[in-house]
Protein backbone atom coordinates (compact mmCIF):
# COMPACT_ATOMS: atom_id res chain seq x y z
CA UNK A 1 0.00 0.00 0.00
CA UNK A 2 0.93 3.31 -0.88
CA UNK A 3 1.50 6.18 1.13
CA UNK A 4 1.20 9.90 0.15
CA UNK A 5 1.40 13.25 1.52
CA UNK A 6 0.65 16.55 0.51
CA UNK A 7 0.96 20.43 2.12
CA UNK A 8 -1.83 22.28 2.06
CA UNK A 9 -1.01 26.15 2.63
CA UNK A 10 -3.55 28.18 4.70
CA UNK A 11 -4.01 32.21 4.80
CA UNK A 12 -1.63 33.94 6.89
CA UNK A 13 -3.29 34.93 10.35
CA UNK A 14 -6.08 32.58 9.43
CA UNK A 15 -7.44 32.21 12.79
CA UNK A 16 -7.52 36.09 12.94
CA UNK A 17 -9.08 36.48 10.38
CA UNK A 18 -11.96 34.29 11.46
CA UNK A 19 -11.78 35.86 14.50
CA UNK A 20 -12.28 39.10 13.36
CA UNK A 21 -15.76 38.05 11.59
CA UNK A 22 -17.06 37.41 15.48
CA UNK A 23 -15.30 40.27 16.88
CA UNK A 24 -18.54 42.95 16.64
CA UNK A 25 -20.60 40.03 18.50
CA UNK A 26 -18.31 39.02 20.84
CA UNK A 27 -17.42 42.44 22.08
CA UNK A 28 -20.96 43.63 22.06
CA UNK A 29 -21.77 40.48 24.73
CA UNK A 30 -18.41 41.09 26.47
CA UNK A 31 -19.38 44.91 27.06
CA UNK A 32 -22.83 43.98 28.08
CA UNK A 33 -21.23 41.61 30.67
CA UNK A 34 -17.76 42.94 31.83
CA UNK A 35 -16.27 40.18 30.64
CA UNK A 36 -12.65 40.57 28.92
CA UNK A 37 -12.78 40.10 25.12
CA UNK A 38 -9.32 38.24 25.13
CA UNK A 39 -10.74 35.74 27.49
CA UNK A 40 -13.80 34.73 25.25
CA UNK A 41 -11.62 34.88 22.17
CA UNK A 42 -9.47 32.24 23.63
CA UNK A 43 -12.60 30.39 24.64
CA UNK A 44 -13.81 30.47 21.65
CA UNK A 45 -10.55 29.38 19.76
CA UNK A 46 -10.14 26.59 22.18
CA UNK A 47 -13.72 25.10 21.98
CA UNK A 48 -14.60 25.20 18.20
CA UNK A 49 -11.69 27.40 16.42
CA UNK A 50 -14.48 29.78 15.05
CA UNK A 51 -16.13 27.07 13.46
CA UNK A 52 -20.04 28.32 14.03
CA UNK A 53 -20.85 24.76 13.31
CA UNK A 54 -18.92 22.48 15.78
CA UNK A 55 -20.73 19.76 17.36
CA UNK A 56 -18.50 17.42 20.34
CA UNK A 57 -18.92 14.08 20.81
CA UNK A 58 -20.13 14.99 23.83
CA UNK A 59 -22.95 17.33 21.98
CA UNK A 60 -21.66 20.70 22.76
CA UNK A 61 -22.59 22.89 20.11
CA UNK A 62 -21.40 26.29 18.09
CA UNK A 63 -18.67 28.35 18.22
CA UNK A 64 -18.20 28.54 22.20
CA UNK A 65 -19.39 24.73 22.56
CA UNK A 66 -22.27 25.02 24.80
CA UNK A 67 -24.31 21.86 26.10
CA UNK A 68 -27.80 22.24 25.34
CA UNK A 69 -29.16 20.96 29.06
CA UNK A 70 -26.47 22.56 30.80
CA UNK A 71 -24.92 25.89 29.76
CA UNK A 72 -27.19 26.93 27.39
CA UNK A 73 -29.92 25.85 29.47
CA UNK A 74 -28.55 28.21 32.66
CA UNK A 75 -27.90 31.24 29.85
CA UNK A 76 -31.31 31.11 28.46
CA UNK A 77 -32.99 30.77 32.49
CA UNK A 78 -30.90 34.32 33.04
CA UNK A 79 -31.72 35.64 30.18
CA UNK A 80 -35.39 34.77 30.04
CA UNK A 81 -35.07 33.44 26.61
CA UNK A 82 -36.13 30.36 24.97
CA UNK A 83 -34.00 28.07 22.40
CA UNK A 84 -33.32 24.87 20.01
CA UNK A 85 -30.98 22.76 19.63
CA UNK A 86 -30.26 24.39 16.35
CA UNK A 87 -30.32 27.85 17.39
CA UNK A 88 -27.22 27.08 18.94
CA UNK A 89 -25.80 26.89 15.83
CA UNK A 90 -26.50 30.62 15.66
CA UNK A 91 -23.14 32.33 15.87
CA UNK A 92 -25.03 35.55 17.83
CA UNK A 93 -26.74 33.36 19.75
CA UNK A 94 -24.42 31.02 20.76
CA UNK A 95 -21.83 33.94 21.47
CA UNK A 96 -24.71 35.97 23.65
CA UNK A 97 -25.43 32.51 25.70
CA UNK A 98 -21.79 31.45 26.24
CA UNK A 99 -20.63 34.66 27.67
CA UNK A 100 -23.91 34.75 29.92
CA UNK A 101 -22.72 31.61 30.65
CA UNK A 102 -19.03 32.92 31.37
CA UNK A 103 -20.24 35.29 33.33
CA UNK A 104 -21.87 33.19 35.60
CA UNK A 105 -18.98 31.19 36.53
CA UNK A 106 -17.27 34.06 36.70
CA UNK A 107 -19.19 35.92 39.33
CA UNK A 108 -21.40 33.90 41.10
CA UNK A 109 -19.79 30.36 40.75
CA UNK A 110 -16.72 31.26 42.37
CA UNK A 111 -17.09 34.80 43.52
CA UNK A 112 -15.68 33.50 47.15
CA UNK A 113 -12.12 33.35 46.15
CA UNK A 114 -11.67 36.89 46.34
CA UNK A 115 -9.13 36.92 43.66
CA UNK A 116 -9.56 37.91 39.66
CA UNK A 117 -7.15 35.40 38.50
CA UNK A 118 -8.31 32.62 41.09
CA UNK A 119 -11.74 33.12 39.50
CA UNK A 120 -10.87 33.05 35.91
CA UNK A 121 -8.91 29.81 36.54
CA UNK A 122 -11.58 27.94 37.68
CA UNK A 123 -14.37 29.26 35.50
CA UNK A 124 -11.88 28.20 32.97
CA UNK A 125 -11.85 24.79 34.12
CA UNK A 126 -15.66 24.68 34.88
CA UNK A 127 -16.47 25.61 31.41
CA UNK A 128 -14.76 22.60 30.57
CA UNK A 129 -15.73 20.05 32.98
CA UNK A 130 -18.94 21.64 34.20
CA UNK A 131 -19.20 23.40 37.80
CA UNK A 132 -20.95 21.42 40.18
CA UNK A 133 -18.61 18.69 41.24
CA UNK A 134 -15.62 21.14 40.86
CA UNK A 135 -16.98 23.78 42.65
CA UNK A 136 -17.35 21.68 46.07
CA UNK A 137 -13.54 20.42 45.79
CA UNK A 138 -12.75 23.98 45.01
CA UNK A 139 -14.55 25.32 48.22
CA UNK A 140 -12.94 22.53 50.36
CA UNK A 141 -9.40 24.61 50.09
CA UNK A 142 -11.37 28.43 49.66
CA UNK A 143 -10.40 28.66 53.15
CA UNK A 144 -6.78 28.23 53.20
CA UNK A 145 -4.62 30.69 51.99
CA UNK A 146 -3.84 29.19 48.67
CA UNK A 147 -1.84 31.04 46.63
CA UNK A 148 -2.98 31.47 42.82
CA UNK A 149 -0.29 29.24 41.68
CA UNK A 150 -0.86 26.93 44.08
CA UNK A 151 -4.78 27.02 43.29
CA UNK A 152 -3.42 26.50 39.62
CA UNK A 153 -1.41 23.52 40.53
CA UNK A 154 -4.48 22.24 42.46
CA UNK A 155 -6.57 22.64 39.62
CA UNK A 156 -4.42 21.02 37.05
CA UNK A 157 -4.57 17.64 39.35
CA UNK A 158 -8.27 17.78 40.44
CA UNK A 159 -9.56 17.88 36.72
CA UNK A 160 -9.80 15.08 34.45
CA UNK A 161 -6.70 15.31 31.51
CA UNK A 162 -9.13 16.92 29.08
CA UNK A 163 -10.07 19.95 31.18
CA UNK A 164 -6.01 20.76 32.51
CA UNK A 165 -4.82 20.66 28.74
CA UNK A 166 -8.48 22.73 28.26
CA UNK A 167 -7.06 25.09 30.57
CA UNK A 168 -3.38 24.66 30.40
CA UNK A 169 -2.36 24.42 26.84
CA UNK A 170 -5.47 26.04 25.26
CA UNK A 171 -7.53 28.87 26.72
CA UNK A 172 -4.52 30.46 29.11
CA UNK A 173 -1.81 30.23 26.43
CA UNK A 174 -3.74 32.15 24.10
CA UNK A 175 -5.27 34.79 26.39
CA UNK A 176 -1.80 36.67 26.46
CA UNK A 177 -1.28 36.64 22.50
CA UNK A 178 -5.14 37.79 21.83
CA UNK A 179 -5.11 40.51 24.98
CA UNK A 180 -1.73 41.71 22.25
CA UNK A 181 -3.91 41.08 18.92
CA UNK A 182 -6.86 43.30 20.34
CA UNK A 183 -4.97 46.27 21.90
CA UNK A 184 -3.75 45.90 18.61
CA UNK A 185 -6.65 47.17 17.14
CA UNK A 186 -6.91 50.32 19.48
CA UNK A 187 -10.46 49.83 20.81
CA UNK A 188 -11.58 52.05 23.30
CA UNK A 189 -13.10 49.84 25.99
CA UNK A 190 -10.66 47.16 26.15
CA UNK A 191 -11.44 44.78 28.94
CA UNK A 192 -7.94 42.84 29.48
CA UNK A 193 -7.76 39.73 31.48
Amino acid sequence: MAKYSFRVSLVSNYTKKLAEKYLPLIEKYCYKNNISVPLVLSIIHSESCFNPHALSPAGAMGLMQLMPQYGAKEAAEILHKSYSHEDLYKPELNIEFGITYMHKLLNTEFGYLNDYLKIRHCAIAAYNCGPNRFNAQIKKIAGSKISEKELYSYIKNLVPNETKHYLVDSVTQRIDGYKKWFNNKKHKNNLGG
